[in-house]
């Protein structure tokens, strides 16, 4: 995962938090990441990135 991290920070964005879909993660900002959706997807990490 590190390498997907650096090729993000090396490409000028600033990686701001990495999701893991079907956390209970309180803070995760999308709201993309409601339970009901995520089972239609398949289990991956996102990255939330912002250029810089």
């Amino acid at each position: 995962m590190s390498n997907l991290h650096d090729a993000l920070v090396d490409a000028g964005f600033d990686v701001r938090h990495i999701l893991e879909p079907g956390s209970d993660d309180d803070d995760e900002p999308l709201d993309s990441s409601r339970p009901s959706l995520m089972a239609k997807v398949p289990r991956t990490r996102r990255f939330w990135a912002v250029v810089r």
